[in-house]
């Protein structure tokens, strides 16, 4: 077999890098949604008790 050219090399690793980016991204945009959650969670906790 004949291996993969250099464009080609180049190309999958590039979108290597941007699926792992994104993949990130998702994960701290997650990890910000659910502090956000529980902060709300606790104001409306401590609405309902005054």
């Amino acid at each position: 077999m004949r291996p993969p050219g250099v464009k080609a090399t180049k190309a999958r690793g590039k979108k290597i890098v941007v699926e792992e980016n994104a993949l990130k991204e998702f994960q701290t945009m997650w990890s910000i949604k659910q502090h956000d959650l529980e902060c709300a969670e606790r104001v409306s906790e401590k609405k309902s008790f005054y």
